[in-house]
């Protein structure tokens, strides 16, 4: 109950062999329904006659061979005999494939090789709404042999091969990102703030000739916006081309495999959200700015206009400056900590708080200077 279609394949090992060089290798057929086979081609196709093997790359470079040449495939039991190899598999996302010896052949040589008669894998699917769990507890009930995984089980598994090391890594440059991200917002909207009050006399004659708050607020947000966009498309295009130059580095890390460039590939959400978060810290950037700007009055046009000064100044500073270390704080400590816990939802509150607190002291601030 709850199965909705099943396949087989048969799995074996054997020795591979090409001159002097011999390796272990894994060999797997491909599975009996196409719905299953996960395995694509780099190269070539997959194996069809009896004398045929599709390798990995990294099996094909131990080997020192490439497609068309001749590999020897054997065990003790069944001795050996020579193959064609005519197909490469893309094995990307399989961390026990991608750095182990691995082929495919036809599935009466797996049996040969594996000694058996019949397929030893069954891959089963189910109806949508079923869990897979419950399928794997009444197999186990019924026939407690082969210890059925399911498909979410075994990519952990993968994944948690160099796990520790792959996400330490990974909560280290999310982290540097984020820290980054939240200096470049801070030094924007210092910046802006400061073209913007040094700009006060010409904000004050366009309000003198017909701007309103509403102009002047959308005239500073695009000024920021459009220059940081643009800065962020040339970021990702750069991260990108240094991600990839940077991959071989990988592989003298301890406990983390070597990693190839056919390997490398950038998810959509990795371009994108470079971009969104540039966007939003771009806005929030400007915020304090653009609300500078749409405080200034027309009359601010005549330049011996007495700036209005608070009573305490002194207090009013300390008060700020004492708030906008603790917002500040705060907001580091989140940016910080969201990353490492993958709580992003405390990075952008973090975010929002150091760029509050830091304006908070530069609104003052730059209320206060000509």
């Amino acid at each position: 109950p709850g199965v909705a279609r099943t396949a087989t394949l048969v799995r074996a090992t054997a020795a591979a062999q090409v001159g002097n060089v011999t390796r272990g290798i894994n060999l797997e057929s491909l599975a009996s329904g196409r719905s299953f086979v996960w395995q694509r081609w780099a190269a070539g196709r997959a194996p069809q006659a009896g004398d045929e093997v599709a390798l990995t790359r990294s099996s094909l470079h131990e080997l020192k061979i490439g497609l068309g040449d001749r590999v020897a495939l054997g065990n003790p039991s069944v001795g050996r005999s020579v193959f064609t190899v005519v197909g490469i598999v893309d094995v990307r996302g399989s961390l026990s494939r991608e750095g182990s010896a691995y082929g495919i052949v036809t599935a009466p040589v797996a049996e040969a090789l594996a000694g058996i008669e019949d397929p030893n894998v069954v891959l089963i699917r189910t109806l949508p709404g079923v869990k897979p769990s419950a399928v794997v507890r009444s197999i186990n009930a019924k026939a407690p042999v082969g210890w059925p995984e399911s498909t979410r089980d075994l990519i952990e598994a993968d994944r948690q091969v160099q796990g520790a090391q792959i996400d330490a890594l990974s909560a280290l440059v999310t982290g540097l990102a984020a820290v980054s991200l939240i200096v470049a917002a801070v030094t924007l909207a210092t910046t802006t703030g400061a073209a913007t009050n040094s700009r006060r006399r010409t904000i004050a004659l366009a309000r003198c000739i017909g701007a309103d708050r509403g102009n002047l607020v959308l005239l500073v947000v695009l000024e920021v916006l459009l220059p940081s966009l643009a800065g962020a498309v040339l970021g990702v295009f750069a991260g990108v081309v240094v991600a990839r130059l940077g991959l071989p580095v990988v592989g003298l890390i301890p406990g983390l495999p070597a990693l190839r460039g056919s390997t490398f590939t950038v998810p959509l959400f990795d371009v994108l959200a470079p971009l969104i978060a540039a966007g939003v810290l771009a806005l929030l950037a400007a915020v304090i700015p653009a609300y500078l700007a749409s405080r200034v009055p027309p009359t601010a046009a005549l330049s011996g206009e007495p700036r209005p000064e608070s009573r305490h100044p002194h207090r009013t500073a300390a008060g700020l400056t004492l708030t906008s270390a603790v917002v500040a704080s705060f907001g580091a400590w989140g940016a910080l900590y969201g990353p490492i816990h993958d709580k992003w939802w405390l990075l952008v509150a973090g975010a929002v708080l150091v760029l509050t607190g830091a304006g908070l002291v530069l609104a003052p601030l730059l209320g206060s200077t000509s």
